[in-house]
């Protein structure tokens, strides 16, 4: 059994050109059918986990009560 990664992706290679068509298909599923948002305005997206846009010693300042609440106990 071969799991070099190179071998893998040269042998995708040669299917993809022996047989264009059932590529283009499995291309055709991946690729977004609407390129602009809900009645023709930009895609929404939401980020996920986005740092606040804050310094570092606004934050500190920030956690200190609860680091001050965390050290009483």
């Amino acid at each position: 059994m071969n799991l070099d990664p190179s071998d893998n992706e040269a042998a995708a290679l040669t299917k993809e050109l022996d047989n264009p068509t059932a590529f283009l298909t499995l291309v055709g599923k991946i690729i977004p059918l609407q390129v602009t948002g809900k009645d023709g305005g930009p895609i929404q997206h939401q980020g996920i986990d986005v740092p606040a846009k804050e310094t570092r010693e606004e934050w500190l300042a920030r956690q200190a009560p609860a680091v001050a609440d965390k050290t009483l106990h």
